[in-house]
């Protein structure tokens, strides 16, 4: 046996546990684990194939559009518009594209919903076995209802995957720290599933750099997984080279938010009024108990600084999403107070209903109108009428059609028979001139309503 240092105390020595040193009592059984993430991950499937056959969002069709329904399944490795090519999920979109012909929205959500379903019931599942059934349901819940994630779990995006290697590759780390062994084919488990995350969102990338500072007070361990960590990100980088050059070598323009870390802590501890004041107790009481951790402290500051800097950078495109990959985090942090204290479920409950009850309504409604005014469009092409798109309902429309003219300036309305509108916030001064143009128009109905301007009388229906 070793001798600790002089002075030191056991609790100061590294450790990378979420849970207390002791066995935790009232551990839930290896089948009540088993079961309790089965129910959760079958009970977020549910909940997020709720209105799955919705239009498309913005980034959702433009990903669809420009790198998925396209002829070669390389195409997702080699394309980029506007920052949305999560280039690996994009490939798997692909292959179930070529695999069934379909760009039908339930078809493309199918993966996503799988890999979120998957998140939640195994994270449920991992704290179960460490805290107990109460607290691994009440993991499972506390990601899965986020608004965050039945936003971004539901739709043709790579959030829900993202999400998914970072509670899979955690859980590897920290297995392989806690155990006596470093089995070669878990090592390598980790590193493939960080990878997928690095090159599905370069928030990956963030992923690793919260493990590496809960590591950080142990060097040896650092030369360890400096290597492993080093191979993952540049194997998620590899295919996603020549995408990720061409983001970063876009002009951005810089916009500087003063709310934005309060925005990301806000959706990151329920997003919603009610579920605020509900959970964020629960997690800073969660957090407290783990305060004399290292690796906790050296994380959280870790965290601090990423979203700090991407605050006081202000990049063009800069959402809270963004960070949605610390929500299991969260989720842990608030499973760990009601595994000492049950009784707080209740507010967990209260919390989740808010959520889910307050989002329902919306769950199944077009957030844009790019569907109807896809038809709109396609019914114009029929009658030998020209269509156009005034600047980025291009994009919004690129899963439903592309073949029309994109208006950038007044002048150019003159060479159009019809004018869509379909995404919000609009160029107030281009449809200001289009009204002015056309003597007919149409509103589009979406939860962000559009509108339509034609030279000829309009109807929804065809």
């Amino acid at each position: 046996m070793t001798a600790n240092r002089a002075g030191a105390r056991p609790e100061d020595a590294p450790r990378l546990r979420a849970a207390p040193a002791s066995p935790p009592r009232g551990a839930a059984t290896a089948l009540q684990a088993r079961g309790a993430g089965a129910a959760m991950a079958a009970g977020a499937a549910g909940l997020y194939c709720v209105g799955w056959g919705r239009a498309f969002g913005w980034d959702a069709s433009n990903t669809v559009g420009r790198f998925v329904a396209t002829p070669s399944l390389l195409d997702p490795f080699r394309r980029q518009v506007s920052f949305n090519n999560q280039v690996l999920f994009s490939a798997l979109e692909h292959v179930v594209f070529s695999a069934t012909g379909s760009t039908d929205e339930r078809v493309m959500r199918v993966l996503p919903i799988a890999f979120g379903a998957a998140a939640v019931g195994f994270l449920a599942w991992a704290v179960a076995c460490r805290q107990g059934l109460l607290a691994g349901m009440t993991a499972g819940v506390v990601l899965g209802a986020n608004p965050l994630a039945l936003l971004e779990f539901r739709e043709a995006r790579g959030y829900s995957l993202l999400v998914l290697c970072a509670v899979v590759g955690t859980w590897l780390l920290v297995g392989l720290e806690e155990g006596d062994r470093q089995p070669r084919g878990r090592v390598l488990a980790y590193c493939a599933v960080m990878a997928v995350g690095v090159g599905t969102h370069l928030y990956g990338l963030a992923v690793l750099a919260t493990h590496a500072a809960a590591l950080s007070g142990d060097r040896a361990r650092l030369r360890r997984w400096l290597p492993r960590w080093a191979a993952a990100g540049a194997a998620g980088l590899a295919p996603a080279t020549i995408p990720v050059t061409r983001a970063l070598a876009r002009r951005q323009f810089r916009t500087f938010r003063p709310l934005f870390p309060l925005r990301v802590a806000y959706d990151l501890l329920g997003g919603q009024p009610l579920a605020f004041l509900a959970l964020a107790p629960l997690a800073l009481i969660g957090l407290w108990t783990l305060r004399r951790r290292r690796p906790v402290a050296a994380t959280l500051g870790a965290v601090a600084v990423m979203i700090g800097a991407a605050w006081l950078l202000g990049p063009e495109f800069l959402y809270s999403r963004f960070f949605i990959w610390l929500l299991p985090a969260v989720a842990v942090l608030v499973a760990l107070t009601v595994a000492r204290r049950p009784a707080l479920a209740a507010l967990v409950l209260v919390a989740v209903g808010a959520q889910v009850v307050t989002a329902l309504p919306e769950l199944g409604e077009d957030q844009f109108p790019n569907r109807v005014a896809a038809g709109l469009v396609a019914r114009a092409k029929l009658n030998g009428s020209r269509p156009c798109a005034i600047r980025s309902t291009a994009t919004t429309l690129a899963a439903y059609t592309q073949d029309l003219t994109i208006v950038r300036d007044p002048a150019q309305l003159d060479g159009c028979d019809l004018v869509v509108v379909a995404e919000g916030p609009f160029d107030a001064g281009l449809v200001r001139s289009a009204a002015q143009r056309f003597p007919y128009s149409l509103d589009l109905p979406a939860e962000k309503p559009g509108v339509a301007f034609s030279r000829a009388p309009l109807t929804l229906k065809g």
